[in-house]
């Protein structure tokens, strides 16, 4: 059995999280459903869209460079900070 802290952290039983072979910083997401929390693995932002476009019947082919998004979104990011990307 586990509980919320003061600060709202829980933590994830060890068993659970190599059943399902998560980390230390592995992203997850939650969702309510059936009120119940569930919480899952959070793909990356490419495979959402791709999931998304899928589920709409769209086929993002030629529509969207991701790598190029990307490393232009770092650069964005990197020169903020004063560094070279």
């Amino acid at each position: 059995m586990t509980t919320i802290s003061e600060r709202g952290q829980i933590v994830i039983p060890k068993y659970f999280r190599e059943l399902l072979g998560w980390e230390s910083e592995t992203p997850v997401r939650f969702s309510v459903q059936d009120n119940r929390l569930v919480m899952e693995r959070r793909l990356s932002i490419k495979d959402e869209l791709e999931e998304f476009a899928r589920e709409c019947n769209v086929d993002l082919k030629g529509m969207v460079d991701f790598d190029e998004v990307y490393d232009e979104s770092r650069r964005k990011k990197y020169a903020k900070l004063g560094f070279r990307y």
